[in-house]
């Protein structure tokens, strides 16, 4: 039946969160159409995660809330029984990561089945599973799988079935592509908007990913440390905002980066000839013999001094095992390494030559940094590969890496928890940068940044670049920022790279079937 789409299903007025005193929403209100897709957008730490847990009852108990949240016209119950009897069955919710969501004990398929018998009981139980993971685009043979036999695109779409396993009237997603490569999270996407519209179904979209915001929602709102800075159409919002904080984000989103100036010479400073890397596969003392999985099948490349060349690809596609073992994480089948004169890939610890010229980037820097540890001494770990240091030179250069990522000396004394994302992730960089390495790898470097960070961040690796003339093979799945920053494109599918060309040729004139559907699937913002 449709729905009257004049009237609204979330009314939210003068609302204030705070924990210990300290606001973390200060007076947002705005309302939510019935059937809209809504998008909530800002940096880390704005209170969009924090609105959603709002309305759907799921504040912490430190947190007192003043202020209305009303769903359908009535205020949210405080009682966290009746609570429940409108949480899942009216406002069902996505949540950000779907593997520490998921019970990693119990098989998939049995975790929707719990939420259907929680709202339906034992009635239809397994037509009601099977409508569901056919509407989700899951196969039955998935459902005796446990989360971590699934991929990312998988994982999510459990994560919506066992949302929507209720019928709800509203559904809450918080960040559902952030970690997905570009085919998967197109495909979510479109997963997201077809469900929606076909049970005149409320969205509520909260993501820093505005490209996403832009291609799948009507409206949005933008925060800012708890307060909402203004409420408008998609249009409007990236062509005539109001707000200086609103514009930033928009022009962060461009990815207008300074091109370095053209280097004429270039010697080859890296290269990889035919490496190859296989796992087994099969159970532990099973005698079935599967044949080896090949995560990276016979590659071959090089990288020049001062260059950027970027490695894109879809999930699973072995960029990730290829980067491990160009720093020495792990080690090559078959093929070997060469950085400059100096030929490794099969040795199980890497020469100190070798090691203090090449370095790692984690995706995530809060997991990479021991947190009982200052970051002075973090940064300063890698020095142990330079002999005869004295510990005033070993001072300066902690030093000089952290001022050289636009932090201050006096930042060493603090712990990783003290720090923003986008600090933590300079602080990595100079921890790479700490020994003045030749080779840089950076995997995924700002996937999980804000937008507003995201620019700072790639503007800074230019610079570095420039100053330093360090080489970067830089990972991302983000093809917008990769051609942005890289002079070269490398294309990595089943193992292999099939494509590679300069960022203005592979985006004009794409030769593989696996560039066309990432082209294709990139997501531009409509200005």
């Amino acid at each position: 039946m449709p729905q009257d789409r004049t009237k609204n299903i979330v009314n939210i007025k003068e609302l204030f969160v705070s924990f210990n005193i300290r606001p973390a929403l200060d007076n947002i209100s705005f309302s939510i159409k019935r059937g809209e897709h809504f998008g909530l957008i800002g940096e880390s730490g704005s209170g969009k995660s924090l609105t959603a847990l709002a309305i759907a009852g799921l504040l912490p108990p430190t947190a007192k809330m003043i202020g209305t949240i009303e769903f359908n016209g009535r205020p949210i119950p405080k009682n966290d029984k009746q609570m429940s009897r409108i949480r899942g069955r009216k406002i069902g919710m996505i949540f950000q990561e779907p593997m520490s969501a998921l019970n990693p004990l119990m098989q998939v398929g049995k975790q929707i089945i719990e939420a259907l018998k929680l709202h339906y009981g034992e009635e239809k139980i397994e037509e009601r599973l099977k409508k569901l993971l056919k509407e989700v685009g899951l196969e039955e043979k998935h459902i005796k799988r446990y989360p971590h036999q699934l991929s990312g695109g998988q994982r999510q779409r459990i994560m919506i079935a066992i949302a929507l396993a209720g019928e709800p009237e509203l559904l809450i997603c918080d960040e559902p592509t952030s970690a997905l490569d570009l085919i998967t999270q197109a495909k979510i996407l479109s997963l997201l908007n077809r469900i929606c519209e076909q049970r005149n179904m409320t969205l509520l979209f909260i993501s820093h990913d505005l490209a996403a915001v832009s291609s799948l929602c009507q409206r949005v709102g933008v925060l800012k440390k708890g307060v909402l800075l203004e409420v408008a159409e998609i249009g409007k919002i990236f062509t005539n905002a109001k707000n200086k904080y609103t514009k930033l984000l928009v022009k962060s989103a461009k990815l207008n980066i300074s091109p370095l100036k053209e280097i004429s010479t270039r010697n080859e400073l890296f290269s990889a000839h035919n490496i190859v890397r296989k796992f087994k596969q099969g159970k532990f003392l099973s005698f079935s013999k599967k044949a080896p999985l090949i995560a990276v099948n016979n590659v071959s490349f090089t990288i020049k001094s001062s260059e950027s060349v970027a490695l894109v690809g879809p999930s699973g596609c072995g960029k990730t095992t290829l980067a491990r073992m160009i720093v020495g994480l792990d080690r090559a089948d078959s093929g070997n390494f060469c950085l400059e004169k100096n030929i490794y890939g099969k040795q199980k610890k890497l020469p100190k030559n070798i090691r203090r010229d090449l370095a790692l980037v984690f995706q995530d820097p809060f997991s990479s940094f021991n947190p009982r540890q200052k970051i002075g001494h973090s940064i300063a770990e890698p020095l142990r590969l330079l002999d005869g240091l004295s510990n005033i030179e070993k001072s300066t250069k902690i030093i000089r890496a952290i001022e050289s990522v636009g932090l201050d000396k006096s930042m060493l004394n603090r712990y990783p928890h003290e720090f923003s994302g986008g600090q933590r992730q300079r602080l990595a960089i100079a921890r790479a940068l700490v020994t003045r390495p030749r080779l840089v790898v950076l995997d995924e470097p700002v996937s999980a940044l804000d937008v507003s960070v995201r620019g700072e961040i790639l503007s800074l690796l230019n610079n570095l670049r420039s100053e330093f003339a360090i080489s970067f093979l830089l990972i991302s799945h983000d093809l917008n920022m990769v051609y942005a920053v890289a002079d070269r494109i490398m294309v990595m599918n089943a193992g292999r790279i099939v494509e590679q060309a300069e960022p203005k040729k592979l985006f004009s004139n794409p030769q593989h079937e696996i560039t066309k559907q990432l082209l294709a699937a990139r997501i531009n913002i409509n200005y």
